[in-house]
């Protein structure tokens, strides 16, 4: 018989939180490792409180405005290297960097530069950026050549190509980019937060949570950012 693909991921939580139940008696301290039951009560204590709303919503903010300007640039530099070879090749230095520096090197940078309020919705932008601008930039060089000599037939402008085939075209590329850079950019903007110690935010209060050692809270905590990011990420692929 057939195991369904929903009831595989049912079973495999199951045996997720009866491993880290097992595992959690086994060590005996909630200072290393809480219980789910601990991680839980955490969380309710976290959920009642006016607050964590407003640090949640500013850090989906934040997160939500660095996709955005990533998407913005990153599509504006993968058509102009898509259309010019010459801007491709020069441009690839810093496709290059922005890919192969540690997120941690660009965080301390953004605190020196912009200061922690802005530096999460920066390191957002910076570490999705390269993911629209290589979807971009790959959909313009692999559109269909049939298509446009057709539209060079009819002497259609550039405009109206960009605007009739080009954007079209490059919209099922980018629906896959944004599914991928969704995830990163939660992950980019939370260790700016923590790093940064950026007030109002979920990096902030995870910091808090490790300084004053309740690792109950920091799983709660953390648990709430993968909810986040989860629903993020389902909520782009419902829209796409």
């Amino acid at each position: 018989m057939r195991i369904s693909t929903g009831t595989t991921r049912v079973l495999a939580w199951i045996i997720f939180i009866f491993t880290w139940t097992i595992i959690a008696l086994l060590v005996n301290n909630g200072l290393y490792l809480p219980s789910p039951w601990e991680t839980l009560l955490a969380l309710k204590g976290i959920l009642v409180q006016k607050q964590t709303y407003l640090i949640l919503g500013l850090s989906t903010l934040r997160v939500t405005l660095g996709l955005v300007l990533a998407l913005t640039i990153g599509s504006f530099l993968g058509l102009l290297g898509g259309f010019n070879r010459t801007v491709s090749i020069l441009l690839t230095p810093l496709e290059s960097l922005l890919k192969s520096v540690p997120v941690v090197s660009f965080i301390m940078l953004a605190l020196l530069w912009i200061g922690s309020r802005g530096v999460p919705i920066f390191i957002s932008f910076l570490m999705t950026m390269p993911i629209f601008w290589s979807a971009v930039e790959a959909s313009v060089k692999q559109a269909d050549p049939k298509l446009l000599e057709m539209m060079d037939v009819f002497s259609l402008g550039f405009y109206k190509k960009l605007k009739y085939f080009y954007l079209p075209w490059a919209a099922g590329y980018l629906k896959l980019a944004i599914r991928q850079a969704v995830g990163l950019a939660w992950k980019a903007a939370v260790a700016a937060e923590v790093l940064s110690n950026t007030p109002l935010s979920l990096g902030r209060k995870i910091q808090e949570s490790k300084v004053y050692l309740e690792t109950a809270d920091l799983f709660a905590w953390t648990l709430l950012l993968l909810l986040f990011s989860f629903l993020m990420e389902r909520l782009v692929r419902h829209e796409a």
